[in-house]
């Protein structure tokens, strides 16, 4: 069995950039989320910041983190833990960012609907730094 190959350091670096920086705007937006339960209408930002921790996440994850497992193990995806942790937390934003826009951008959200959302974007984020703190 041939031993891995070091990560380019610029590669490595932009990896755990992106998906540091990913979970960091979510974790903004998480607090946007606790204002929103408050009563401040702050939906739209929490939106557009959970879109952004996701783009993070997913540049850090997929292309980037292909790269990363190409050049430590020699193929573009191995279907370790780290791998299917990262599918995981993509799909679940994915299906928020998709499924919650239509709710923040309808004319006025009401009170209901402001509350799920936070409270749906909360969890999510919480899912998300658990599965963070799984080592791999």
């Amino acid at each position: 069995m041939q031993a891995p190959a070091q990560v380019p350091p610029v590669v490595r670096a932009a990896h755990i950039i992106f998906m540091l920086g990913g979970l960091a705007v979510l974790l903004v937006g998480a607090l946007y989320a606790v204002l929103s339960l408050t009563g401040r209408k702050c939906l739209r930002r929490m939106w557009w910041l959970e879109l952004a921790g996701f783009l993070g996440i997913f540049i850090g994850g997929i292309p980037l983190g292909m790269l990363t497992a190409y050049y430590r193990h020699g193929k573009v995806w191995v279907w370790d833990l780290t791998d299917n942790k990262t599918l995981g937390i993509l799909a679940f934003w994915l299906v928020y960012v998709v499924c919650s826009r239509r709710w923040v951008f309808s004319s006025e959200p009401n009170d209901a609907t402001a509350k799920r959302l936070s409270l749906i974007t909360i969890a999510g984020v919480a899912a998300t730094v658990g599965l963070y703190l799984i080592p791999h």
